[in-house]
Parts: structure tokens; C-alpha cells; sequence
């Protein structure tokens, strides 16, 4: 028996009529159909009973999880129920329906998923699979941090938040031309430079697995993002 949550990036860039960001592809059609499709396949396989999936779907603030612009916390969430059960298919198909938009808050979305699993008595093993097309747009202020085989780890936040809106990479807005925006760092109590939304996001995940909790990634049609990482970089 095992306990699944889908960690769903709905940001804007996962539809098709953003070919700015993503040449015209719909990775959220290809996020809808897979998941519908996962749990037919868990249904059809006689598994049903077994394994319970649940959903967190995560954009930014105010564009998910609210009745409007201002109160939206960014993430939506579909309780954990039995893969088999018709009801539970249809609340995790129907919270994806509609059109995706804001930016990737991909630390929230890891810790909600996280929280729901940690919540839950079953016993059963805990996953959770994250499933996005690219670079996290938000993420919380890093206040300390560990650096572990070469990887900044975010380890505890801020109630603030770094939002580059577009790329990864912290970005530091001017009003004059033509220097619009520069890069810039800052450093956290644990005397290490952040440079971009990875390390709190990064950091996320970590305390998701250490709680426990196996943790997977898939990307979708992973690009560039035009601006600071390859796919490569990215994946």
C-alpha cells in the first residue's frame, strides 16, 4: 500500500497560448491526460484499494486557491482518497480543468504535499511526485542554509518572498533605461550568497525527505527559459 501525492505545477506557462514561454505546447493537456490516465491504470490493475493519491496543484499567490486575485495562497489541494473510487478520480481530474496561469511557487507546492502526506495515519509508504516544466519563479527568503555534496540546501525562511517572475535568477528591478533589471545576490545568516530561487526550493525537498517522505520529479517538455538556465541546467 502506498500513499501518493501529485504535485501539479499550474502556472501559465504549462498552456498552450503562452508560446512565449513554451513555443506553443500544451504540457498541461499532456498533465491532465497523464494523470487521468495513471489512475485508470491504477483502477484497471486492481490496485485500486491499494493506493490512495491525493493533489496538491500550485501557480503563485493570488492566481490559485482563492475566491480572487488577493486572497489566493497559490495552491489548490485535493485530499488523499482511494485511487479506485470514481469520486476521487473526479475531484483530482476536475481541480485540474481549468486554465492554468501565475508563476511557479514550487516550494509551496512541495510543502503542502509534504504536510498532506506527514498528516496522514495510514502506515502506508509516502510519495510524493512533483510534476512541472521548469524553473521555480517564487520562493521563500532564505534565512539559513547547509551546503551538502556541493548543493545549497535552504533550511529555514523567511515570511517574505523572492518572486524574479520569469527565470530562476533574483533580479533587482530599475526604473531608468536601459537597465531595467539587474541580477543580484544576498546573503543569508548562514553566510552563503543566494544567487536564485533553487536553494529555498531545493531546501523544500529536502525537508520533505527527511520527514520521510519519498520524493520524485518529473519535467515536463522541459525548455530553456530564455534567460538564465539551459534545459539541461534545469533538468
Amino acid at each position: 500500500p502506498v500513499d501518493i501525492v501529485l504535485v501539479v505545477d499550474m502556472s501559465g506557462s504549462m498552456e498552450p497560448d503562452n508560446p512565449e514561454n513554451n513555443g506553443g505546447t500544451d504540457r498541461a493537456g499532456a498533465v491532465r491526460t497523464g494523470v487521468k490516465n495513471f489512475l485508470t491504470y491504477i483502477q484497471n490493475a486492481g490496485l485500486g484499494d491499494y493506493v490512495n493519491v491525493g493533489l496538491i496543484g500550485f501557480s503563485s499567490p493570488g492566481y490559485i486557491g482563492g475566491g480572487n486575485k488577493t486572497t489566493g495562497p497559490g495552491y489548490i489541494r485535493v485530499g488523499l482518497g482511494k485511487a479506485g473510487n470514481t469520486s476521487q478520480q473526479q475531484a483530482i481530474n476536475s481541480a485540474l480543468s481549468p486554465t492554468f496561469n501565475g508563476g511557479t511557487y514550487t516550494q509551496i507546492g512541495l510543502r503542502q504535499g509534504s504536510a498532506m502526506l506527514n498528516t496522514d495515519t495510514s502506515g502506508n509508504k509516502k510519495m510524493m511526485i512533483l510534476l512541472t516544466d521548469g524553473v521555480p519563479t517564487f520562493s521563500d527568503k532564505v534565512k539559513n542554509s547547509v551546503v551538502e555534496n556541493g548543493t545549497l540546501y535552504g533550511t529555514n525562511f523567511g515570511t517574505t518572498r523572492d518572486e524574479p517572475g520569469y527565470t530562476a535568477q533574483l533580479l533587482r528591478r530599475y526604473p531608468e533605461w536601459p537597465y531595467p533589471e539587474r541580477p543580484y545576490k544576498y546573503t543569508d545568516s548562514s553566510g552563503h550568497y543566494i544567487y536564485d530561487t533553487w536553494p529555498a526550493t531545493l531546501g523544500e525537498a529536502k525537508i520533505a525527505k527527511d520527514s520521510g517522505n519519498e520524493v520524485h520529479a518529473l519535467g515536463i517538455q522541459l525548455a530553456d527559459d530564455g534567460h538564465y538556465m539551459t534545459k539541461e541546467k534545469i533538468r
